[in-house]
C-alpha cells in the first residue's frame, strides 16, 4: 500500500512536470509568430525564381564549349 509521503512525492513530481511542461509549450507558442515571419520572409526572397535552373547547371544547355 501507498503511505501519504509517497503519494504527496507523486503528486509534487507530477505537478512539477506539469508546469516544465506548460513552460515549454508557452516559450514555443511565443516563438511561432517570429517563425511564420522569418519562414514568409525567406519564401518570399525568391520572387519568380522558385524552380529556376541558371543556364548550364541543367545539363541540357545549348552552348557547349566544343561548339565553335
Amino acid at each position: 500500500m501507498w503511505n501519504w509521503g509517497d503519494m504527496m512525492l507523486m503528486l509534487i513530481s507530477a505537478f512539477g512536470c506539469l508546469a516544465l511542461f506548460i513552460s515549454q509549450a508557452n516559450e514555443i507558442l511565443d516563438r511561432l509568430p517570429r517563425l511564420f515571419a522569418a519562414w514568409h520572409k525567406v519564401v518570399g526572397s525568391g520572387g519568380n525564381q522558385q524552380g529556376h535552373i541558371p543556364e548550364g547547371l541543367d545539363g541540357n544547355s545549348s552552348k557547349r564549349s566544343d561548339d565553335h
